[in-house]
């Protein structure tokens, strides 16, 4: 790839076309991945294999990148929300198997988080597992958290609490993850 050269403050007509060259390759190849897995879905579910969704409520990076892994290598598929807001809209959005959520977020406490999911929506009754450096095993307005893992956690630790709630992995069958942030994609290989 060449440098734009620069003259009287605009690029030159070659460098613009090798952009848009450049943008058109991103976007096709984009396209292709986007339909490779809109195929890859519909062969999933031809097939009858069911793959618990796990909604991740966590704000620290590495803690969501290690619960990604955690949870894609067992056999989850794994979401992430980074804030309450987001994990509120996710929860209003989708019906997910389980959540872990973490009860320090920088814009809402985990505890407002559940009243909120159990208010309305698909996940009034779906299982909450908090993974928090600062767990409490009590219920939130009348909400009951059905278990507690306190960080620093083992595998292990993890995935036991979400059997005990009922929410078992996928069993060794083959499973995709999804990532669109590149720098986390690397951790799941």
């Amino acid at each position: 790839m060449n440098d734009p050269v620069v003259s009287n403050g605009s690029e030159t007509a070659s460098s613009q076309v090798d952009a848009r060259q450049r943008l058109w390759h991103d976007l096709r190849d984009r396209l292709d991945s986007v339909l490779g897995f809109a195929e890859l879905i519909l062969e999933t579910a031809k097939a009858g294999v069911r793959v618990p969704t796990i909604l991740i409520v966590e704000d620290d990076p590495s803690d969501a990148v290690w619960l990604e892994q955690v949870l894609g290598e067992a056999g989850y598929v794994a979401e992430t929300a980074a804030t309450g807001a987001e994990a509120v809209a996710r929860a209003r959005e989708c019906r997910y198997d389980g959540i872990t959520l973490d009860l320090l977020l920088p814009d809402m406490t985990g505890w407002d988080i559940v009243r909120e999911i159990r208010q309305a929506g698909p996940n009034v009754d779906t299982p909450i597992v908090v993974v928090s450096i600062a767990p409490q095993r009590v219920a939130a307005a009348g909400f009951v958290v059905r278990e507690v893992v306190q960080k620093p956690a083992r595998p292990e630790e993890l995935l036991n609490a979400l059997h005990r709630v009922g929410v078992p992995a996928n069993e060794g069958r083959p499973i995709l993850i999804v990532e669109n942030n590149r720098p986390r994609a690397g951790a799941f290989r």
